[in-house]
């Protein structure tokens, strides 16, 4: 098992897949599923519940939305890099 699977992503975080669904600001991640239109579970593997992910390939890290009700609102997620 990966060290990234837990309480530290590697590389940009593109393969975190950890349970962590709370930003860096203390929210609580909303569900994948409220943004299925920008990000569909079937060409991104492992966006599932509101877990933390990076389908973006973001270069500072997995993050997820904050509100279901705006899909601009989101935030990275308090995660730190593997050393």
């Amino acid at each position: 098992i990966s060290v990234s699977s837990s309480e530290c992503y590697e590389d940009n975080g593109e393969t975190y897949r950890g349970t962590l669904s709370i930003t860096r600001s203390g929210i609580p991640c909303a569900d994948w599923s409220n943004h299925i239109n920008r990000y569909q579970s079937e060409s991104h593997v492992g966006l599932v519940k509101n877990y933390c992910r990076n389908p973006d390939r973001d270069k500072h890290g997995p993050w997820c939305y904050t509100n279901p009700n705006n899909r601009l609102a989101w935030d990275y997620c308090r995660l730190k890099h593997c050393e």
